[in-house]
C-alpha cells in the first residue's frame, strides 16, 4: 500500500509533463491558463528510496481566461461639438481625455493650424480608449477634412477628401445680353460663372502663366462705371464686343472690320456675329482644345448658329441649308467620323476675314478657288473647283444630283413594294397549297 500512492503519483506527474498541449485554431480565441508546478519523476523515486515521507500531490483547479485576439474589445467613440467659449483642452477635461494625448497632436503641422481656427458648430469625431485617445476626424470643408490616427511611432494627422456625391444639375437659357446675365437668370450662380472663367484661355494665362496682360474682369467690365450688357454704353454690349476685345487683339479687330461679319455690325445689323458668337465669353478656350467652339470639328456647329437659322437667311437673302449640306458632302462625312484635317466652314472661306463670293479679294471668289482647294490638294486646277460646293439634292437646281437622288428614292420605294407584293403573293399560294388547291 506505501507503494501504490507514490506510484500513482509519479504515473499522474509523468502524464503532465509529457502530454501536448491541443493546437488552436486560428480563428478560435487564444487560451491562457496558469501553467501547473512541474515535478520531476526521478526525483521523486529517489526521495522515496531514502526512506522519506510520500510525496503529496495536491490538484487545484485553476480558471481559465479566454482571450478574443481576433476580435478585440472595441474602443469608446464620442462626438464633441464645439461652442462658444469652448476648447479642446476644456472637452478633453470634461471627458476624461488623456491631456498629454492633446499636446502630443497639437504639435503636427496639418493639426495645429486646424485647431487655430476653432468656431461654434466645429465637430470632432474621437475614438478613445479609457480615455486614451485612438483616433480623431473632422470636416474642413465640403471635399476635405483632418483625420489623426495613432501608429507605431505616435500620432499621425494629413488632410484626406471626404467622399462626396456628386450630381449634374441641367440649365437653359437664351442668351440676350451677356453668357454671364442669361447664366444666373438660368439659376447658376456667380461662382461657377468665374470657375468658368479661370479654366479659360484668359483666366490660366493670368492665374497659371503669370501674364499681367492677360484679360480679367476690370479689362471687359470697367472698374466703376459698370452698366448692364443690355445697355448700348455698356463695355460689353453687343455692338462694343469687337472694340472692346480689340483693346488686345488688335491686328484681328483690323482683319474683323474688312469682313462682311465686321461691316454688318458696324451697319447696325444686330444679327451678324461678333467675337463672342464664335469663341465665346467666360468659358473661352484654345482652338485645340476639343471643347472649344472654334475647335476644328466644332466649327461647322458653331457657324450653323446663324447659317441654318431660317429666319436670318430668310431676311437677309442668305443661302439655306449650308449646315446639312455641308455634312452630306465628302468633307462633312470625313469631319463627322473624326478626321479632323477635313476642310471646314473656315477652311473655305476664312476665320476673321470672311468676304462674299463676289469680293475679289474672298478665298472662295471663283477666281481664288484654285488657290484655296489647292491648300488641301496641291495641284489643284481650275476645272478641280468647277462643282457646286454646297448640293442640296432635294433642289431642282442641283442638276443631276437631284434626278439622281430621285431616282434612288422611287427605285427603293418600288423595291419595298414589289417585295411586299412578293411575300403576299407567296403566302397567299402556300395557303392554297395548304388547303388542297381550293
Amino acid at each position: 500500500m506505501g507503494l501504490g500512492i507514490p506510484l500513482a503519483g509519479l504515473a499522474f506527474v509523468t502524464q503532465l509533463t509529457t502530454t501536448t498541449p491541443p493546437t488552436v485554431p486560428p480563428d478560435e480565441p487564444v487560451i491562457t491558463a496558469v501553467e501547473a508546478p512541474r515535478y520531476d519523476a526521478d526525483d521523486a523515486v529517489a526521495r522515496y528510496d531514502a526512506d522519506e515521507p510520500p510525496i503529496e500531490l495536491v490538484y487545484t483547479e485553476t480558471p481559465l481566461v479566454l482571450v478574443d485576439a481576433i476580435n478585440p474589445p472595441p474602443y469608446q467613440k464620442l462626438n464633441l461639438t464645439i461652442r462658444r467659449g469652448d476648447t479642446l483642452d476644456k472637452l478633453f477635461r470634461q471627458h476624461d481625455l488623456d491631456l498629454g494625448n492633446l499636446a502630443e497632436i497639437s504639435r503636427l503641422d496639418e493639426a495645429r493650424h486646424r485647431f487655430r481656427k476653432l468656431k461654434p458648430g466645429d465637430q470632432f469625431e474621437i475614438t478613445h480608449d479609457q480615455g486614451d485617445l485612438v483616433s480623431m476626424y473632422s470636416k474642413l470643408d465640403l471635399t476635405s477634412a483632418l483625420k489623426i490616427e495613432r501608429g507605431e511611432n505616435g500620432f499621425k494627422a494629413e488632410i484626406v477628401e471626404r467622399p462626396v456625391e456628386k450630381r449634374k444639375r441641367l440649365a437653359h437659357g437664351t442668351i440676350e445680353t451677356s453668357l454671364f446675365e442669361s447664366a444666373v437668370d438660368a439659376g447658376l450662380s456667380d461662382r461657377v460663372v468665374m470657375e468658368a472663367y479661370e479654366q479659360s484661355v484668359h483666366g490660366m494665362a493670368a492665374r497659371k502663366s503669370g501674364l499681367l496682360g492677360a484679360a480679367v474682369c476690370p479689362d471687359c467690365h470697367g472698374n466703376h462705371r459698370i452698366l448692364p450688357g443690355d445697355q448700348p454704353r455698356s463695355a460689353t454690349h453687343r455692338q462694343n464686343i469687337p472694340t472692346l476685345c480689340g483693346k488686345c487683339h488688335p491686328g484681328i479687330l483690323e482683319t474683323y472690320d474688312r469682313s462682311i461679319h465686321g461691316k454688318g455690325m458696324r451697319g447696325g445689323i444686330a444679327e451678324s456675329p461678333v467675337c463672342t458668337d464664335c469663341h465665346g465669353e467666360h468659358t473661352i478656350t484654345k482652338i485645340t482644345d476639343p471643347s472649344s467652339s472654334v475647335y476644328a470639328k466644332n466649327i461647322p456647329k458653331t457657324c450653323s448658329s446663324c447659317h441654318e437659322n431660317e429666319a436670318i437667311s430668310t431676311r437677309y437673302a442668305l443661302p439655306k441649308k449650308r449646315f446639312s449640306t455641308y455634312m452630306d458632302s465628302f468633307h462633312g462625312i470625313r469631319l463627322e467620323y473624326g478626321m479632323t484635317t477635313a476642310a471646314n466652314c473656315s477652311s473655305c472661306h476664312g476665320f476673321h476675314d470672311v468676304l462674299p463670293a463676289s469680293d475679289p479679294a474672298s478665298s472662295v471668289n471663283p477666281a481664288n478657288l484654285p488657290r484655296t482647294c489647292g491648300k488641301c490638294h496641291p495641284g489643284a486646277n481650275p476645272n478641280f473647283a468647277v462643282g457646286k460646293m454646297h448640293v442640296d439634292a432635294s433642289n431642282k437646281e442641283s442638276g443631276i444630283v437631284y434626278y439622281t437622288a430621285l431616282f434612288f428614292k422611287y427605285l427603293t420605294i418600288g423595291t419595298m413594294l414589289a417585295l411586299i407584293l412578293h411575300i403576299f403573293l407567296d403566302m397567299y399560294g402556300r395557303t392554297r397549297r395548304l388547303r388542297g388547291g381550293k
